[in-house]
């Protein structure tokens, strides 16, 4: 077996002066040990913990939008009539993100 491909990869995000992966190890612009999906199991600790926090970002964004769209939609029954908005389908709706959001904090918990 090669010795490369027991080596660890890592995760250098680029964007600071720091010259070292999200571990630590020092990491040089021409460096093959940079990998988007990292061996170095702090580097894609880090990673899933990035992800993490912009989908529950996203669920939050989501919950927001739909919190709006039933208020405008209640506000404009209101004002002119019609089909009055549910709100137990709003509220499923929130209930469905809050799952969601819940069940990925429970994952970051457990990485």
């Amino acid at each position: 077996m090669l010795a490369s491909s027991l080596s660890l990869t890592h995760y250098w995000p680029h964007d600071g002066d720091e010259q070292r992966a999200v571990c630590g190890t020092p990491m040089r612009d021409d460096d093959r040990q940079h990998s988007l999906t990292p061996t170095c199991p702090v580097c894609a600790a880090s990673l899933a913990a990035d992800d993490a926090e912009v989908e529950l970002a996203a669920l939050t964004a989501e919950a927001a939008q739909l919190i709006t769209r039933y208020e405008a939609a209640y506000e404009q029954w209101l004002a002119f009539g019609g089909p009055k908005p549910s709100r137990a389908r709003f509220e499923d709706a929130l209930a469905d993100l809050d799952a969601q959001r819940d069940a990925l904090r429970a994952q970051a918990v457990r990485r």
